[in-house]
């Protein structure tokens, strides 16, 4: 049986990829800082520590077949808010982490990475891993920075790694209060009837994609053995923020109110990622239709709004 650990294991896509790992048959193990849905994670080794403590860190990994590390800031302007130092904190520790698979820790690491931010402006078609990567914030910066920080440890060390460039992922255990995505925020807004805020214009395009595609794309590159490392995965379809509103708006059966404010310097126009190389080396396409992502999410956010404090004592 292979041993899993996912480092940042609470978070929205870790506590998803902790359920999809575990329904497959894996053992898993989570690391990170307490989950807010601890009742929901599907292991019993869940170990609470901060990334940048080594000892703990060190621990977690040891003797795993497959590390996934998603640890990152919640938001691109979050990233933008961290003082320098605090920018560099992930990607220092980052370093420790493939200092301990050179020690022999750990066999394969997993590296979620941004495909919506590394890449920068684009000429608004569907962008391959090859494309050039000039990302215009801090956020796909540091993440670009650990994707070079990978390649130079296999060179040099060995180091046996996998990324995937994920564009704007949504579903369940996505926290609109953490600012994680427009997609739950929407949802919520218009569930509260409270008014969403719009960034500009409304046409920035996103590649849109169910959270339950994303864990099996990344299931699938802790087992792949090809010769790729770098993998996109989103849906292949732009949709714009304007279109999002209205099919969130079929979802709930309710108008959402906008409140329109200045666009950010920090999003690009367009971003639609190619997955043919997903296609075509993991065998992976996204299955799950936007309609039916777009309902799971409303219904787990239905039922964190009407159960919300239960559900946090449980948690707790």
């Amino acid at each position: 049986m292979a041993v899993h650990c996912i480092i940042g294991g609470g978070g929205f896509i870790g506590l998803n990829l902790a359920r999809h790992l575990s329904a497959s048959g894996g053992f898993v193990r989570t690391y990170g800082r307490p989950c807010p849905f601890r009742a929901d994670l599907p292991v019993g080794d869940h170990r609470v520590g901060e990334f940048d403590d080594t000892g703990r860190l060190a621990a977690a990994v040891e003797g795993c077949d497959v590390v996934y590390h998603l640890i990152g800031p919640t938001s691109l302007p979050d990233a933008e808010r961290l003082e320098t130092g605090q920018r560099d904190t992930v990607l220092r520790q980052t370093l420790r982490l493939l200092d301990l698979a050179r020690r022999g820790a750990f066999r394969r690491l997993v590296f979620l990475s941004s495909g919506g931010t590394v890449y920068g402006v684009t000429d608004g078609r569907p962008v391959a891993e090859d494309a050039p990567q000039w990302p215009i914030c801090s956020y796909g910066v540091g993440k670009l920075a650990i994707e070079r920080h990978l390649h130079v440890h296999h060179v040099l060390h060995g180091l046996d790694y996998r990324i995937a460039r994920v564009s704007n992922p949504f579903g369940p255990y996505q926290r609109r209060a953490k600012g994680q995505g427009v997609v739950a925020a929407l949802i919520e807004h218009g569930l509260r009837g409270t008014t969403f805020p719009l960034l500009g214009d409304g046409r920035i395009v996103r590649d849109y994609v169910p959270v339950g595609d994303v864990v099996v794309a990344l299931r699938r590159l802790g087992d792949y053995d090809g010769e790729a490392r770098v993998f996109n995965i989103g849906s292949g379809t732009g949709r714009s923020l304007t279109d999002m509103i209205g099919l969130v708006e079929q979802t709930i059966g309710r108008p959402i109110a906008v409140d329109r404010r200045a666009g950010r310097a920090l999003d690009v126009p367009v971003n639609v990622l190619d997955i043919g190389r997903a296609r075509s080396q993991l065998g992976w396409s996204p299955e799950v239709p936007l309609e039916d992502g777009l309902r799971l999410t409303a219904d787990w956010v239905r039922a964190e709004i009407s159960e919300g404090p239960v559900r946090e004592q449980a948690a707790g």
